[in-house]
């Protein structure tokens, strides 16, 4: 639970105290600190300090209920991990994030301007079947009018 409480200031505290970062990496929404906690737990602290525990006491006993404090942190690791997994599709879907990666697929699939040049090498207009009268691609990356137009400057001059 610690998680979810320290992995919101670490995300948001940074861009909102250094404008440079905050230009550079804006704020993510809140769906990805959300499942980025989700995901991060897994018990690793609980069966660190179960081991921990000493085989004996400073009497020179065994240490009480040693085996089933390991036992049941062996479980409660289990069954979180299984449930987390069984949860993951379920929670992913109520935060609606196959819509929010939708939308920024399609966002990034626009062209970068209005009138994007022909690829700018001659390999990349043959991998992808490019002719001169075709409308507008690129191979992989977006090939803009200024790229296009230094292609042409090329072959006048």
């Amino acid at each position: 639970m610690a998680r979810f409480l320290w992995i919101y200031p670490a995300i948001y505290l940074p861009r909102l105290l250094m404008p440079t970062l905050r230009r550079k990496d804006p704020y993510p929404i809140w769906q990805r600190p959300f499942i980025l906690s989700f995901t991060g737990v897994r018990g690793i602290v609980s069966l660190a300090a179960a081991l921990a525990l000493p085989l004996m006491t400073a009497a020179g006993e065994p240490f009480p209920h040693r085996d089933l404090i390991l036992l049941l942190t062996f479980w409660v690791i289990l069954v979180t991990l299984v449930g987390q997994g069984l949860l993951l599709p379920a929670v992913i879907g109520w935060l609606g994030l196959p819509k929010v990666a939708e939308t920024e697929q399609s966002r990034s699939a626009r062209p970068s301007s209005p009138r994007a040049g022909p690829p700018s090498t001659p390999s990349c207009r043959r991998s992808i079947g490019w002719r001169e009268n075709a409308p507008a691609g690129g191979c992989g990356k977006r090939h803009s009018g200024a790229v296009h137009r230094a292609s042409q400057a090329s072959r006048i001059g």
